[in-house]
């Protein structure tokens, strides 16, 4: 699975492979990056949803509560099985809980 996602963003030109998103950039602002705004007061009203890999450590529950400040209207949900890359280990049921929650948020 890994090499699948590593392989989709690479590409070739003359010979010379490189990265598809901006290398440099990432590392160079990898720092604001990993800052979640905290502004007191501020939240995300519209409707939001955490997916995660139940053999994922990314959305635990001691993050709940965070979570739920920032964004009230949010749902998490965990995929059985899966680990980080949700979207390539789980992929039928990624697409089945993304599209649930985009038909139900009308």
């Amino acid at each position: 699975t890994s090499r699948h996602y590593l392989l989709q963003n690479i590409y070739e030109n003359n010979g010379k492979f490189s990265w598809k998103f901006d290398i440099k950039s990432i590392a160079n602002n990898l720092n604001n990056l990993r800052e979640v705004p905290r502004h007191k007061g501020q939240q995300y009203l519209g409707n939001t949803i955490f997916i995660g890999g139940s053999k994922s450590n990314h959305i635990r529950p001691e993050n709940y509560s965070e979570i739920e400040c920032l964004f009230p209207n949010a749902t998490i949900q965990h995929v059985e099985g899966a680990g980080h890359w949700v979207h390539l280990q789980k992929t039928n049921e990624f697409l089945n809980i993304v599209s649930n929650f985009l038909s139900n948020d009308k």
